[in-house]
Parts: structure tokens; C-alpha cells; sequence
């Protein structure tokens, strides 16, 4: 299995970085930062999307976004081993 992460830097649909993406054929994507992605990419890859909050609860400008060849199976809980992680993210579930 090909697993690829990154954090895109804001990419909007527009963006080079998802030619890139498309040449990896990877199996599973974790994408930080995505502004928007296009509705090819999309209609791919199953799909979980959550917008980031800011240190005062507002909503990001950008979405962190889930991609997987595969069938994704119900809601995704996104923590970490680390109790720090888990108060800033407050356990997003996408």
C-alpha cells in the first residue's frame, strides 16, 4: 500500500500540486491545508473532509482532506498518542 501525507500549503483546484499527486497513484492521502480540491480528485477516491478550527474556534480557510482508493467505512477519529495533540485538535472526527 502506497500511503503519501502532506501538507499542500493551501492549494486551490488550480494547484500544480495535484498533477503531482496524480503521478504518486497513491493508495491513501492525509492532505493538510487544502483550499480546493478538484471535483476530479474527488470523484477518484473515497473522501473524509474537516475544516481545522483556529486558537479561538473559528473555521480555517483550508480543510484537511482524507483520500483512499478504498471504500472508507464510517466516520474517521483523528487522535494521536500524544495528549497535547489531542487538545489541540479536540479528537476531530471527519
Amino acid at each position: 500500500m502506497h500511503v503519501l501525507t502532506w501538507n499542500i500549503r493551501r492549494a486551490t483546484s488550480l494547484s500544480k500540486a495535484w498533477d503531482l499527486l496524480d503521478e504518486t497513484d497513491a493508495d491513501l492521502l492525509f492532505l493538510q491545508e487544502v483550499s480546493q480540491c478538484p471535483e476530479p480528485v474527488l470523484e477518484r477516491y473515497e473522501y473524509r473532509l474537516a475544516t481545522p478550527k483556529t486558537q479561538k474556534g473559528n473555521d480555517q480557510r483550508f480543510q484537511t482532506i482524507i483520500l483512499s482508493k478504498y471504500e472508507i467505512l464510517g466516520e474517521l477519529k483523528l487522535e494521536s498518542e500524544f495528549d497535547w495533540v489531542n487538545r489541540e485538535f479536540d479528537t476531530v472526527t471527519i
